[in-house]
């Protein structure tokens, strides 16, 4: 018998074999994921703490962050449906809005932002490594955590971090149902297509290709036209929402937002190059500009006032351009496909590689890479994407749905943002097979040449002088000075605002916020001349115009400062706060009768404006109105709790009804809200010196308020009035003279009449060795300015 031939075959070994080494390869790519995503978010973490401690930008929202922080306020204080259709799109303010109704402020929004931007990332790597390798998944996951842009977004009140998870989600969904395709599926990617609309209105492009997408998924037709149709309808209940807002605010038909108009003639006219252009006649401001728009529309065509026809009526405009000089709109479309790819510095709102170099984003550094680096390596994978189009349909859709929207309208960081997590996906890819040389060589020599390209952009850009860092220079520092004067920082405030007029000496922006400092700590004299050297320049700027009001309001000229808000007013019948602040200027003066004519008209423009039914509630408690002062008072603060503008006047509703102490809650709640606000401190403690009906010890904590106010405002006379009262409210009378004496020079010197004789009067009642006991006659009204 012969023997047994051994190992002629490999038998395969037993499953349980085999089990271990099945697994090792998706735990060590979740390993490694791991780490990477903790890196990230300890890098992250570092930046917010820092960028929180050192820059004041990071707690202090300004221009179009600022409008979503305050439409969220609103939101959460239940004005839930506005009184125009959305401007922009609305699901980021909902979402702070969430964050706003659970107790969270600045702080726990980038906190938020910071899981969203950790969860993308790993949505991205997901996505790759289904579609090449896991390795290509970590690479991608890297490359966006180390993106300078992505980074800087999350310590921002801006949308782009919304964005790019939801556009990491829908890109992950539709792989997901390639996979395993269902009408469970499709509901699941057109939901997410629904919400990307909501986030971002362009991507309403995207509705169609998601439907096709799903329905081709599924072999047999019949299940492929239900589950598209599924997936439609999914889309269509998740915009329903801000299209049923919109009805509700105008009685039109508006899917989303009603601001496309607009934005495409910013960005094709005869002077536009590429990003954001102003119209002539329309403000810069987004709650001014979509008046503007109205009313411009109106008195171009004499038609009633509709936002979708004055949106097709700005479109037209812009289309116009395109048929009148056709080779130049070709050229200026290719000027913004070169933004797209090439720009590092400019900033439509901020520039985080100017506050680097100035050392106020300093845990920045730990993002380093411009999305620039990503552009030509990420052409070489689009590319090889290009030949199998409808295999890769959901990278090619998300990508170029961003890239239209430059192209269409206009270049900025944010209208590119949505692309950037599949451009990180992308240029991983293209990384990862160039890695590979021996497998994939036609991958190698692109790509390198590609990435040295996208590295080159930098320098090239300089040498030609495109997308210069000093072009933006301007407008960044009178951003940071605007930001360092409401952290309570004046000097720094009026240096970076000189350093503006510096570079752009007839910017007209960066006058108008200096103009605002100077006069908010009472040095109204160089406010004049700033605002008459401006005027020169902008003889018709609606808002040198306002500034020199406030200015002349200051010193008492108040005839002149009329005349000036009434030039204001005609050069900008849309813009609220410069009615509101004629308004409160007439208030201020006793002319109620027309104070409440332009309040009704602020009124009629916006019916929900808070600025314009503060006015209004101040004209009613000067009528001795009370009943109607409070409900006004109490309207705005339902839907803004903490407006500080609001708590003043109704710290002045409370001393008006003999409720001293529900005032000086209201105010120590203004002073807690806005600590660098002098003027609220101020009155906090002049209320604590003057109201009757409060303790001893009550009183004595005025001294304390005053001093830091008079320390932050030393030549102010209402700041060292208060302060006086405040000694004599705790016996210590010959220092409340001394004070008195000091705060009467200044008022005699600013010719301010009226405080002066107050002063006086006072002066004798601390010299008889009595305190002062008045709700504070003669002193300012407590409507404010919505001005810088």
């Amino acid at each position: 018998m012969m023997p047994a031939v051994r190992n002629r075959t490999r038998s395969p070994p037993p499953p349980a074999a085999r089990a271990p080494r099945a697994r090792g390869r998706p735990q060590r790519y979740g390993y490694a994921l791991g780490l990477i995503l903790a890196a990230g978010g300890l890098a992250r973490i570092v930046y917010l703490a820092a960028d929180w401690r050192a820059n004041p930008f990071a707690p202090h929202p300004i221009e179009d962050a600022q409008t979503y922080w305050q439409w969220a306020e609103r939101i959460a204080g239940g004005q839930l449906v506005a009184s125009t259709p959305f401007f922009s799109a609305p699901l980021y303010p909902y979402l702070l809005a969430v964050v706003c109704a659970l107790g969270g402020g600045l702080a726990a929004v980038y906190g938020v932002q910071v899981a969203m931007h950790l969860a993308t990332a790993a949505l991205i790597a997901g996505a790759v490594a289904q579609r090449a390798a896991p390795a290509a998944g970590l690479i991608a996951a890297g490359i966006f955590l180390l993106l300078t842009d992505a980074a800087y977004f999350t310590g921002r009140i801006l949308s782009c971090t919304l964005q790019g998870l939801l556009v990491a989600l829908l890109w992950r969904q539709l792989l997901a149902a390639r996979q395993r395709p269902g009408l469970l599926a499709g509901a699941a990617a057109g939901l997410l297509a629904g919400l990307n609309c909501l986030a971002t209105p362009p991507m309403l492009a995207a509705l169609p290709v998601v439907v096709a997408w799903v329905a081709l998924q599924c072999h047999a037709v019949r299940r492929g036209l239900l589950c598209g149709m599924t997936a439609l309808a999914a889309s269509l209940a998740a915009i329903a929402p801000a299209t049923i807002h919109n009805y509700l605010a105008c009685g039109e038909f508006i899917p989303v937002s009603a601001q496309a108009g607009i934005t495409f003639c910013h960005g094709n006219a005869p002077s536009a190059f590429g990003i954001y252009t102003p119209v002539e006649g329309i403000a810069r401001y987004q709650e001014v500009q979509n008046l503007d728009v109205l009313r411009r529309f109106q008195e171009e065509t004499g038609r009633a006032a509709s936002w979708r026809a004055a949106g097709r009526h700005f479109f037209s405009k812009g289309l116009q351009y395109w048929q009148e000089d056709w080779v130049r709109a070709m050229r200026l479309m290719l000027t913004k496909a070169y933004w797209f790819l090439s720009a590092r510095n400019y900033g439509d709102i901020y520039y985080p590689r100017e506050e680097l170099r100035h050392g106020l984003a300093r845990g920045l550094w730990l993002a380093p890479v411009p999305v620039a680096w990503l552009s030509l390596p990420a052409i070489v994978a689009f590319a090889g994407l290009c030949r199998r189009p409808l295999r890769n349909l959901p990278e090619l859709m998300l990508v170029l749905i961003p890239f239209l929207t430059v192209i269409f309208f206009y270049y900025s960081p944010r209208y590119r943002f949505p692309a950037v997590p599949v451009l990180a996906g992308l240029a991983a890819l293209a990384v990862s097979r160039a890695w590979s040389w021996r497998t994939t060589p036609q991958w190698t020599v692109p790509t390198v040449l590609a990435t040295a390209g996208g590295v080159a952009l930098g320098p090239i850009n300089a040498a030609i002088e495109f997308d210069a860092a000093v072009d933006c220079r301007a407008h960044f520092y009178q951003c940071a000075g605007s930001v360092w004067a409401q952290q309570g920082d004046p000097q720094t405030a009026i240096r970076y605002l000189e350093g503006a007029l510096e570079i752009s000496p007839a910017d007209a922006g960066a006058s108008a916020v200096l103009a605002a400092v100077l006069i908010q700590y009472n040095q109204a004299q160089r406010a004049l001349s700033v605002l008459r050297r401006a005027l020169e320049q902008h003889p018709k700027e609606a808002m040198l115009y306002d500034q020199l009001a406030w200015a002349y309001m200051q010193l008492q000229r108040q005839e002149e400062a009329l005349a000036s808000f009434r030039t204001a007013a005609d050069l900008s019948p849309s813009d609220l706060r410069i009615r509101n602040s004629l308004a409160a200027a007439l208030i201020t003066m006793g002319r109620y009768s027309e104070a409440e004519a332009h309040v009704r008209e602020a009124l009629r423009l916006r019916p929900d404006s808070p600025l314009s039914l503060l006015n209004l509630a101040q004209i009613c408690l000067h009528r001795q109105e009370l009943d109607l002062a409070e409900a006004y008072c109490q309207r705005v603060l339902r839907a803004a709790p903490d407006l500080v503008d609001a708590l003043i006047v109704a710290t002045d509703i409370d001393v008006a009804r003999g409720r001293p102490r529900a005032a000086i809650q209201a105010l120590q709640r203004a002073v807690r809200l806005a600590p660098t606000d002098l003027e609220a401190a101020r009155r906090l403690a002049w209320r604590l010196a003057t109201l009757p009906g409060l303790t001893r010890q009550e009183r004595a904590a005025a001294v304390d308020v005053a001093r830091r106010v008079v320390q932050g405002m030393p030549d102010n006379p209402f700041a060292l009035d208060a302060l006086a009262a405040a000694h004599a409210a705790r016996q210590e009378f010959r220092e409340a003279v001394a004070t008195a004496g000091r705060a009467l020079s200044l008022a005699e010197e600013l010719g301010l009449e009226a405080l002066s004789s107050e002063i006086r009067a006072r002066i004798a009642l601390y010299g008889s060795g009595r305190p002062y006991l008045d709700p504070e006659p003669g002193h300012s009204s407590s409507a404010q300015d919505e001005g810088p």
